[in-house]
This record gives C-alpha cells, structure tokens and sequence, in this order.
C-alpha cells in the first residue's frame, strides 16, 4: 500500500530508474561471472595444463571487476539523483498541503510535528529509494542467481540452501513486528519531544519568569529516556535478527562445505565445482544477511512513509462547495447572524452571536484574552466552519462562494 502510494512522485523519474535498473542488473550479472570463471580456470585450464587458455582467462578475471566498478558508478549516480528529485517532490507536496488544511488541522498538530514530518520522515524516504531498495533489489537477484547456480551444479547442496532460507524467513518474521512497533513509538515519542522543544524555547522568557526551568528539565528528561528505551528496542530487535542470522549462515556454510567435501572425494564433483560452489554459497548467503538488515531498516523507513501519507491523506475540512462562484467586490457590509461556534465541543464561545458592520463603520472589539476578539477575524475569513449561523458579506453567505 505504501508503494502504491509513492508511484505517482515515482512515475516522473521512471526514465532515469528504469535505466538505473538496467545498470544493476548488468552490474549483477556481471558480479556473478568470476565463481565461474574460477571453475573454468580450476576445471578446464590447471587441471588440463592447457597454456593456451591460461592468458584470457587471466584477462577476464581482471576486465570483469573494473566494468562492474564503472557500471556500479553510472548507476549509483542515476539512482541518488532520482532519489534526490523524488525528495523534493515529497516535500514540496507535503509543504503545499499543510498550508491548504485548515486551522483545525494545526491546532492538533504542534509546528515542531509537521516539521519532523516534513524534514526526517522524508529524509528516511530517500533512503528507501536511493539506498535500501538499490541493496535489495541487487541482494535478490544475487541471492535467486546463485541458488540456481547452486542447484545446477549439485541438487542436494541447493537444497541445503532452500532449507537456510526458510529458516530466514521465520526469524524476520518473528522480528518484524517488534521493530515495527518499537520504531513507531519511538517516532511518536520523538514528535511529543520536538513538540515540547518548539514551545518552550519559543517561550523561553515565560519560562524564566515563571521560574519552570526545573519542571521543563525534568519533562524534557523524562521524554528523552522514554525515547530511548524505544530506540534502544528497535536496536536491540536489529541485532538479534542479525546474530541469529549470521548463526544461520555459519551452520549453514559449514553444512555445504562437509556434504561438498564428501561429493568431491567420492568423484561426484570436481575440485573447481566445489570452489564455485562454495564462492556462490556466501555470495547467496551474505546477501541474505543482508537483506535480513536492511529489512529492518525498510520497516523503519515504511513507518515514516506512513507518517508522511497520514498528512498527504488528510482532507481539509473546509472546502469550497462544487461549482462555488468568487465573492463579487462589492461596499464591504459584513453581519454575523445567530453565529454559534466552539473550538471544543463542550466548551461554547459563541451562543448566538449577532453583529451588523455596514461600510465605513470603524468596531473596536474589546475583552479579556481568549474570549474571542480574533476568532471573529479568522471566521471572517473561514478559517473554521460555524456549528450554526451565518455570516455574510453584502448579503452573501461566505459558506457558498469559493475559499
């Protein structure tokens, strides 16, 4: 659901993904070429003392890691760039929506929030695409590739790499969850703090003058631990699905090396098909490891594109009415009519609220603070909607022309 909803900001860097793609898939392909080389050198060349070969074969082991450099440059240089369109895409989308929600919307939503949102939610975006996806699409062809390979050169030791990969399989999904939860709350919690930081320091003198630095070094302590216990979960989660995985691929590895021993001394493999073998067992199993990581960085980084999504989804509750037409200019007479509104529903204030301002009348509106001398501005302006009532200017109602 998630991709989905990132393809449209995709679809205008297809172009330069696409043939991104095709760079790492030769760049694979071309990364798969020396356990096989190898074999050949071992099989066709040492054991058979054929000199003739010895010179290209020497010069594709040696050609082959420096085109794999300079395609591996091209494409990294394609990918980080779509990567960084892509983020400006985000932001500016998500920027753009935040001035067109309306004022509800920001009361529930402290400007340290949005900011998070806007700046490290996205930033973990663009390690998603220009990092993380790169590694795993890379990682998956690697990994299907050399089980194949695997499979082709000895049936049974294929095997004992489809069973690791099971194996695999339930631990990340044991773990997934957990980093899934604990990363969210982590991100909740780190919210409430940069929250809490944009008011306090934006009111620093109220603070000092109230005497609060204690209170607020302690809140802010305590929000700090919260957050890193979350974090330190998170970590905690990683590195044990890391471990268990190394033991997979140590048990594993020495598993295929034995029953591979065993098929050469029997006769039924040669001596470099167990050298290519055992080069594409750990080509198979690091990307494994691998993709057990960055797995859980994707779970992470699927938290924040959630998060990004949760404002992009966001409809404003204000909108103009289908086929709405412009407030005419016109003398400038404003009245509030039988106007009821409340910020919280079971806090009125406005119970019936009348007023008639004909053009060129000057009104002072005068009372304590929050007792709603700028609230009648803002529904002026239809920054809210009135729970009854109207408003009109020059004798229309502002709820039926466009915002």
């Amino acid at each position: 659901e998630m991709i989905k909803k990132l393809l449209p900001f995709l679809k205008p860097h297809s172009r330069r993904l696409f043939i991104g793609l095709i760079g790492m898939t030769v760049f694979t392909a071309l990364s798969l070429l020396p356990p096989l080389i190898m074999r050949y050198l071992v099989n066709d060349v040492i054991q058979a003392k054929a000199w003739d070969l010895l010179l290209p074969v020497i010069i594709m082991l040696i050609s082959v890691p420096v085109l794999s450099v300079f395609i591996q440059f091209v494409n990294t240089w394609l990918i980080r760039l779509s990567g960084y369109n892509l983020v400006r895409d985000i932001r500016l989308a998500i920027y753009k929506k935040i001035f067109s929600l309306s004022m509800d919307f920001h009361q529930e939503n402290a400007s340290g929030l949005l900011v998070n949102r806007l700046m490290d939610d996205v930033n973990a975006v663009m390690r998603l695409v220009t990092g993380e996806t790169v590694t795993l699409l890379i990682d998956i062809i690697v990994f299907i590739c050399s089980v194949t390979i695997v499979f082709v050169l000895s049936p049974l030791l294929g095997l004992i790499l489809i069973g690791m990969l099971f194996i695999y399989v339930f631990a990340y999904r044991f773990y997934a969850k957990r980093i899934r939860s604990s990363a969210t709350s982590f991100r909740y919690v780190y919210d409430r703090i940069s929250e809490r930081l944009e008011e306090t320091i934006t009111g620093a003198r109220h603070v000092r003058i109230y005497n609060r630095e204690p209170w607020e070094n302690e809140v802010f302590l305590d929000r700090t631990n919260e957050s890193l216990k979350h974090s330190t979960d998170t970590r905690i989660h990683s590195v044990t699905l890391s471990t268990i995985c190394n033991m997979i691929a140590g048990f594993g590895s020495a598993a295929v090396t034995i029953v591979g021993s065993y098929f050469v001394l029997k006769g039924d493999l040669e001596y470099g098909d167990i050298f290519a073998i055992g080069s594409y067992i750990w080509m198979a199993l690091n990307p494994a490891i691998r993709l057990t990581n960055v797995a859980a960085q994707m779970t992470e980084t699927f938290v924040s594109v959630r998060r990004i999504f949760e404002i992009l989804d966001t409809e404003p509750m204000i909108r103009s009415l289908p086929g709405a037409s412009s407030l005419q200019r016109g003398l400038g007479a404003v009245e509030f009519r039988d106007v009821h509104f409340s910020y919280v529903s079971d806090v009125p204030l406005y119970q019936g609220l009348s007023l008639n301002v004909e053009p060129g009348m000057s009104v002072a509106l005068v009372g304590h603070t929050g007792c709603g001398k700028t609230t009648m501005t803002s529904l002026l302006m239809r920054h809210w909607n009135l729970q009854e009532g109207q408003i009109l200017v020059d004798g229309t109602d502002i709820s039926t022309v466009d915002l």
